[in-house]
């Protein structure tokens, strides 16, 4: 009996997969959200809070009711969106911290559409095209040197 027991939880076992192919890639399978939109949202619900608080003007009981319903369900989609705010900024944080040059898959200087490290992948951009300029300049001057004092390349043999 114990046997059989035994078989069954073999039989039962359930193998827990990657559900990505191992050929695919990782680059944007997480997403890290900008939390500027959400920001701009919550400021706009807490400047109409603050308006609808400072209207003083004679309503029906059914009409104050009704504006205090809306105003309560604003009030808790800010709630709402501050709670992801602080979640998206804590995860920012987060792998900003534990990872300076980022994480593959998630996001990294190297990725054109960063959220997270836009400066520094500005920057390397910018040391790149700078590099590239050196060494066109580089070529230019060779090649001017080349004229001059003919190219010495092209009279080898091996080359």
């Amino acid at each position: 009996m114990n046997t059989k027991q035994h078989n069954k939880k073999k039989i039962g076992t359930v193998r827990i997969t990657n559900p990505l192919p191992k050929i695919e890639r990782k680059i944007g399978t997480v997403r890290i959200t900008n939390p500027l939109p959400k920001i701009e949202r919550r400021d706009e619900l807490k400047d109409n809070y603050m308006k609808w608080l400072k209207t003083e003007r004679l309503m029906r009981p059914n009409e104050r009711r009704l504006e205090y319903e809306q105003m309560q369900e604003k009030y808790l989609e800010s709630i709402k969106l501050t709670h992801d705010i602080k979640k998206d900024v804590k995860l920012a944080k987060a792998i900003k911290s534990h990872y300076p040059r980022g994480i593959v898959g998630v996001d990294s200087i190297y990725n054109e559409n960063t959220v997270l490290y836009k400066d520094q992948h500005e920057e390397i951009k910018k040391k790149y095209e700078i590099k590239e300029k050196r060494l066109k300049e580089k070529g230019e001057v060779l090649e001017k040197h080349n004229q001059k004092n003919g190219n010495f390349l092209t009279f080898q043999e091996n080359n």
